[in-house]
């Protein structure tokens, strides 16, 4: 993806800050009333219930996504238990993206929704399984969007976006992992020094994005939270298997339509109470054990990234980078 990337650029090789650039032809602005309309229509598509929670929780007012000066950006979703609803925190900005945090947080929303009626213990749903509905709710939009739009550059743009979550969560996620074990490895020799956790950084993260990223950041790990979390380590590797375990449940259950709704509910409901792999096992008939199942859940990675070749091959990416 990245050497693809570079092409479409017209270079051999990619900046640090180029990984983060998109490419294609970008949409004008999305108004947030057009995109509230097309998510709880992709939602229903799949799930009535799924939709008619989304309208209430837009006619509720649920979501704070006001932009104005000095509101980072990003999204948010909060569980109120106690009167059965959520709150999602996030910035608009009016592109595609948007569009899909929004689809995201309504998913975690839902995901709440299904768990409200079991008990409290029942409730408290690990890392690995917490963005299972969230990122099913994003590729409902986002491959509804793919299908709908017929201009090549605008194509272009939502594969680099899909591609980019990826490369984040199978390149720079990985990356990151590897380097909290070496801090950790850092800190049993003695105090650790800025310039050997830029040293290994340099090392571990150039080894993951391999040549065409000849430069890396060595002080990506200075704005990184995740790392300074006193009571939590190793907050990296929920997410790869998470990306991944969601694209096993959306391969399942899309394909089946609204008889797959309450196959995915009851999903969903046992996320708060068992591990993955019985989950796995009788909702999804596999077994995470085996590396097929990994690879089954690279599928839909392999087909952005096919598409997203073959739209760069057609050479109309360089003029829109």
């Amino acid at each position: 993806y990245l050497a693809t990337k570079a092409k479409a650029a017209g270079q051999d090789t990619l900046s640090w800050a180029d990984t983060y650039a998109p490419i294609g032809k970008a949409d004008g602005a999305l108004s947030y009333g057009d995109a509230q309309r097309f998510v709880v229509e992709q939602f229903d598509a799949f799930s009535p219930r799924l939709s008619g929670f989304a309208r209430r929780a837009l006619e509720g007012r649920w979501i704070e996504v006001e932009d104005r000066p000095g509101k980072r950006g990003g999204g948010f979703c909060c569980d109120m238990p106690v009167t059965h609803q959520s709150r999602i925190f996030m910035t608009w900005g009016g592109s595609g993206r948007s569009m899909s945090t929004l689809a995201h947080e309504l998913g975690h929303a839902f995901h709440n929704e299904v768990l409200h009626s079991a008990p409290a213990v029942q409730r408290r749903v690990p890392m690995t399984l917490a963005e299972t509905a969230s990122t099913f709710a994003e590729l409902l939009v986002r491959e509804a969007a793919m299908v709908r739009e017929s201009d090549p550059g605008r194509r272009l743009r939502l594969l680099d976006g899909s591609m980019g979550d990826a490369l984040a969560f199978l390149v720079n996620i990985p990356a990151r992992f590897e380097l909290e074990k070496a801090l950790y490895a850092l800190r049993a020799e003695g105090p650790i020094e800025a310039n050997d956790v830029e040293a290994r950084c340099v090392e571990i993260f150039g080894e993951w994005y391999g040549p065409t990223v000849p430069k890396v950041d060595p002080t990506f790990w200075i704005s990184k939270g995740h790392f300074y979390i006193p009571t939590l380590s190793f907050y990296n590797f929920p997410y790869a298997f998470g990306y991944l375990f969601s694209n096993l449940v959306y391969e399942h259950f899309r394909p089946l339509g609204a008889a797959g709704a309450p196959g995915y509910e009851r999903l969903l409901r046992r996320t708060g109470d068992e591990w993955a792999e019985p989950i796995a096992r009788e909702e999804l008939g596999l077994d995470l054990g085996d590396p097929e199942t990994w690879m089954r859940a690279m599928a839909p990675v392999e087909r952005d990234f096919a598409a997203f070749t073959a739209l760069v091959s057609g050479k109309i990416g360089r003029a829109h980078v």
